[in-house]
């Protein structure tokens, strides 16, 4: 049931040009329905999140680029890396509530030490790289 946020959120996260400001606000106006928007256009997308018309057709025209998001999970698949998403249970609860969380975390090893690391040690520009 996850599945397709957790895609669409990974998918969203490596469009050049889409930040987690953006990512957040598509993840709190849409929800659940977050995968949708792969059936919107950039006019829908510009009208139901309220992103200006350039961010919604960079949105658009990124998301119907199916194969960037193949190459991402080959690539971590090939280096081993796994990834939370801010839809997971798991997600670490600290990052959750500050203001502009990353929709998507990166790592190796295993994940229950992100709950225990001080949230400021952890974020980068948009992804984050601990190896545990």
């Amino acid at each position: 049931m996850r599945e397709p946020i957790r895609l669409a959120l990974l998918h969203l996260q490596i469009i050049d040009g889409v930040g987690p400001v953006t990512i957040k606000r598509m993840h709190d106006t849409l929800g659940n329905d977050l995968p949708r928007v792969y059936e919107m256009s950039a006019h829908d997308i510009s009208s139901r999140i309220g992103l200006p018309q350039k961010m919604s057709t960079t949105v658009a025209t990124g998301l119907r680029d199916q194969t960037v998001l193949e190459s991402e999970r080959e690539l971590m698949a090939r280096h081993g890396i796994e990834w939370l998403c801010i839809a997971d249970t798991t997600y670490p609860e600290l990052l959750k509530h500050i203001h502009v969380p990353p929709a998507v975390l990166y790592y190796r090893g295993n994940s229950n030490i992100l709950n225990h690391l001080n949230p400021v040690t952890m974020l980068f520009q948009n992804c984050m790289s601990i190896t545990v």
